[in-house]
């Protein structure tokens, strides 16, 4: 799980087999817009050979307190038959933003993903940071 430039997530669009290049974010300032990316191989494929990724995503801001209501449970990540099994996946059906405002304290932002994978009973815990400075 990785916060990226949201003009990034255009590179997800792209083919498979081209693979995305990405600007990974560790700062951000205010008026910024980032995205959550939330990437992952190996999800088991169900008994209709489908797979099914759901994943759950809070995000606090430096008081410990949740971040503009991104309490998330149940957002889709991968649902239907994967054309490559072995391909790298990610959140493309739903990808939350964030769009950081003069009212946001400064500070580091931490964003709390666990990843189902839905046929195996696979729960994958993420985290990732991002400071918002001045």
């Amino acid at each position: 799980m990785l916060f990226i430039p949201q003009s990034a997530l255009a590179a997800f669009a792209r083919p498979e087999t081209a693979g995305p290049h990405l600007s990974l974010l560790h700062k951000a300032h205010v008026g910024d817009v980032v995205a959550i990316k939330i990437m992952f191989a190996g999800a088991q494929n169900g008994a209709d050979g489908a797979m099914d990724v759901t994943y759950d995503l809070k995000v606090t801001q430096p008081d410990g307190a949740v971040y503009s209501n991104t309490d998330e449970k149940g957002l889709a990540a991968v649902k239907g038959v994967p054309s490559e099994p072995t391909f790298v996946y990610d959140n493309r059906l739903v990808v939350v933003a964030l769009r950081f405002e003069d009212k946001d304290l400064k500070g580091v932002y931490r964003a709390q993903a666990i990843l189902h994978d839905n046929a195996s009973g696979r729960d994958i815990p993420l985290t990732a940071e991002i400071e918002l400075i001045p």
